[in-house]
């Protein structure tokens, strides 16, 4: 997801086994007993990244291949800095499998403004990062680690762009990286992942604060939050919105909320990974899709209070780690899984694993206050398109199709035009549309905020 494709491959092709990343000690301080130190700065100073001028952007974001991108070159509006944020938060130890207080990091991205000016807050969650720390590829696509140049799609279509449209831009890194290499991300389990997603929410207001940013409020001390993200940051900008909306007393309210590819329905993406075909054989899956779907596996089984069982109860082959969950071999459902496994969740008799999947859904079961605008490319072969049509009927969104030409601003589900596929890199339907996303995005944002005044 994301920018997982090539990062895979790569892992592969240096010959990366489960046990051959570099441990790095993570930095945890205290059993987690209170939470007043959440989403604090660790360090009341700020360090800035970098500055790019507006015309510096307009080249960033035309490096990539897409032909899209040029809509949003036709966005960009202001310089912006860029500062690294560190800030507290909690995680699960390792080991110990407790909650720890430690640190993680964010980018806090601020367009150029008048002094005194109240700019808009947004948040970007990106998509999928693989957790292998010690290759500088993957640690440079990091929002924190970003200079100025990069190869990271969340960057260069996303985040960058969209502060560069005026809003103020908080992207946090999560749990599993930086300070926390070594322990395990939280991959598309909502749940733990918005732990640190909303600190970083908390840390970019207080980030802001110590700049002299205002940003704007709906009611004193209660910012005003544009939720983006994309893929597994889809999924989570969807959870991080219905967690806002449905939680009284929290510092944001929601003004909208845009999302592609997002995995929203993980217990139909399982069963239908175990859904033999029409002949009754299993199915034969992209090398790249069963590795998640394994990383998601192991996740589910660490994270979920109720599940944490033996690995070989699940999985067929021996895996002690994340990276092991990732870098599989086999290419064949049947031939990861065990048997009884698949068998138990066909049949719906693994109660506790399947409750586990269906409690980190968010395509149903919840009414969007803010507007939600949903994109899905039909040819995804990632984050399946059922994904958008279960959240149409789940959630009651209306459904179009959105052309190469056409912003107009749309709540509801937007079924993107399937454009000409990539020719290197890209995983197909997934990474076609991101430039095309952020572009309307944007243009909707705009036009609601001039309809509410702000």
């Amino acid at each position: 997801m994301g920018n997982l494709g090539k990062f895979i491959f790569t892992a592969f092709a240096m010959g990366l086994l489960s046990v051959g990343c570099r441990h790095v000690e993570p930095v945890y301080h205290e059993d987690y007993t209170r939470h007043t130190r959440q989403g604090r700065l660790v360090h009341e100073g700020c360090v800035e990244n970098v500055y790019l001028t507006a015309e510096q952007i307009k080249k960033v974001v035309c490096t990539g291949k897409d032909k899209d991108n040029v809509y949003l070159s036709d966005r960009v509006r202001y310089g912006v800095r860029c500062y690294k944020v560190r800030y507290w938060t909690v995680a699960m130890h390792p080991e110990q499998m407790s909650q720890q207080f430690v640190y993680a990091d964010a980018l806090l991205m601020v367009p150029d403004h008048e002094e005194g000016e109240e700019l808009p807050y947004a948040s970007y969650f990106h998509g999928t990062i693989p957790p292998m720390n010690s290759l500088e590829m993957i640690a440079a696509s990091l929002p924190s680690n970003f200079k100025g140049t990069t190869t990271s799609k969340d960057m260069m279509y996303c985040a960058l762009p969209l502060a560069s449209a005026g809003y103020c831009v908080i992207a946090p890194d999560y749990t599993g990286y930086g300070p926390t290499a070594g322990w395990i991300h939280p991959f598309i389990y909502y749940p733990e992942l918005y732990k640190s997603a909303f600190d970083g929410l908390t840390a970019g207001v207080a980030m802001a604060d110590s700049l002299g940013i205002r940003l704007k409020e709906s009611l004193p001390g209660k910012k005003k939050i544009w939720l983006t993200g994309w893929s597994q940051g889809g999924g989570l900008s969807m959870y991080m919105q219905r967690r806002l909306e449905m939680q009284n007393g929290n510092a944001f309210t929601v003004m909208a909320n845009s999302v592609l590819a997002a995995p929203c329905n993980c217990y139909h993406m399982i069963t239908d990974l175990f859904e033999p075909d029409p002949d009754g054989n299993r199915k034969d899956e992209f090398k790249l899709v069963l590795a998640l779907y394994s990383w998601a596996t192991y996740c589910f089984n660490v994270f979920a209070e109720e599940l944490r069982r033996p690995f070989d109860q699940i999985f067929r082959m021996d895996i002690y780690s994340q990276i092991g969950a990732l870098l599989v071999t086999p290419q064949k459902p049947s031939e990861l899984y065990q048997d009884f496994f698949i068998k138990h969740i066909e049949d719906s008799t693994d109660v506790d694993f399947i409750n586990a999947m269906k409690k980190n859904c968010t395509h149903e079961e919840w009414n969007p206050q803010a507007p939600l605008i949903m994109h899905h490319g039909k040819k995804d072969i990632l984050v399946n398109y059922f994904n958008m049509e279960d959240a149409i009927k789940g959630l009651n969104l209306e459904a179009r199709e959105l052309k190469l030409d056409d912003h107009t601003p749309y709540a509801g589900y937007t079924e993107l035009a399937e454009s000409e596929p990539d020719r290197s890199n890209y995983v197909p339907g997934h990474d076609n549309f991101v430039p095309k996303y952020m572009a309307h995005t944007i243009d909707c944002f705009d036009v609601w905020r001039t309809e509410n005044g702000d």
